[in-house]
């Protein structure tokens, strides 16, 4: 029998699902999380999702036993907690915060954690600590502060995108949400360890844009990962229940990945336009100017990557064409600036209306099957 190994990150007991896994399925999923509460997630081993719902990542796979109750009041603190917080010892003070996650006094762990950061100094480990002690308590708006200025700091880490939709879209921002899980999903590929789909199905259906729930399975499954018989379903449910065929790409189209992004021609609204593919991105991105020209409104801001960085944009939705392949109501956002002589840049938000195929750097997005 496996042996069960101690999660580096939550220190959580688990089952490893890998050779020499260090983390968790939960944790070393897109919402590295010690547990999710009676959330889907897809973890993803060796290239195939396997669909479950637990309660705790240690309970998917060791006899349930009973959890103490969160705590929301402050436990006094710990001989250990106040001698990190005078030697600011980084090290010691992830190991007291973790622990008073383990032991579910998140009031604790959030106190210890402040402080240390407020006389010490601040690190992302321990910032995605206190984040999840506030979503424990359903400290959203505090967990969305953390998020957002982790997204912020280093917008090119897609868990950071992730945590910040999860924590939106339970503040009721769901169209923001949506478009920060989208963008976390940018870069989804085979060595992938877990995705959480809830989040985005929530989100999405309260935005009345259901269809990227199922665009997201097909996305994954395009990155190489594939889904177990419940995840089909899932996936069967969103696509046939809310008749996203009609919103599918038609056509194909294909292009080098790469640094250089070669121009391309194309259709915005029946405009014509000047694009450029960037993967890497969650949401095509169209620049003002040309949105302004077309008619094209804006609406809820959000932030969005661009091929120069983190930047600003509207929400709207258009028809769009590139080259032979075209795909209707795109969710676009609307910037104000994009690279010279550029007036789309085609990213996931597009994309995924397709099924993406590579070989080597040689990419095409085609139109999807039946089956």
């Amino acid at each position: 029998m496996v042996p069960m190994q101690r999660c580096t990150r939550c220190q959580v007991e688990f089952y490893p699902l890998r050779d020499n896994a260090r983390r968790c399925p939960a944790c070393t999923s897109r919402g590295r999380l010690p547990w999710i509460a009676g959330g889907a997630t897809l973890v993803i081993a060796a290239g195939i999702v396997v669909a479950t719902r637990i309660a705790a990542a240690s309970e998917s796979a060791a006899p349930a036993a009973a959890k103490p109750a969160a705590q929301s009041h402050e436990a006094a603190p710990s001989p250990a907690e106040l001698d990190a917080i005078k030697a600011c010892d980084s090290v010691k003070i992830d190991e007291v915060v973790k622990a008073y996650n383990r032991e579910r006094l998140f009031a604790a762990a959030i106190r210890a954690g402040a402080t240390y950061q407020t006389s010490c100094k601040r690190s992302p480990e321990l910032d995605w600590a206190i984040l999840y002690a506030h979503e424990a308590l359903d400290h959203w708006l505090e967990a969305s502060a953390i998020s957002d200025r982790l997204v912020h700091e280093t917008p090119t880490d897609a868990d950071f995108w992730w945590w910040r939709g999860k924590d939106r879209g339970h503040l009721g921002q769901h169209e923001r949400a949506v478009v920060d899980i989208r963008q976390s999903l940018a870069h989804a590929d085979s060595s992938s360890n877990g995705v959480q789909i809830d989040p985005l199905e929530i989100s999405a259906n309260a935005s009345n844009q259901p269809c990227e729930t199922a665009f997201a399975l097909r996305w994954l499954v395009s990155a190489g990962v594939e889904l177990n018989d419940t995840a089909k379903s899932q996936y069967d449910g969103a696509y046939l229940g809310n008749k996203c065929a009609q919103l599918d790409g038609k056509g194909s189209l294909s292009w080098r990945d790469g640094i250089k992004h070669p121009k391309m021609a194309g259709e915005l609204a029946g405009h014509h336009v000047v694009a450029i593919i960037d993967r890497g991105l969650g949401t095509t991105l169209v620049r003002r100017e040309v949105a302004a020209a077309i008619g094209l409104g804006g609406g809820a801001e959000v932030d969005v990557m661009t091929p120069t960085g983190l930047g600003t944009g509207t929400i709207a939705r258009a028809n769009l064409a590139i080259g032979q392949a075209s795909a209707p109501a795109v969710p676009v956002a609307v910037v104000d600036e994009l690279p010279g002589g550029v007036d789309v840049v085609v990213g996931t938000s597009f994309l995924w209306r397709f099924e993406l195929t590579a070989n080597g750097d040689q990419l095409a997005a085609v139109e999807p099957s039946d089956d």
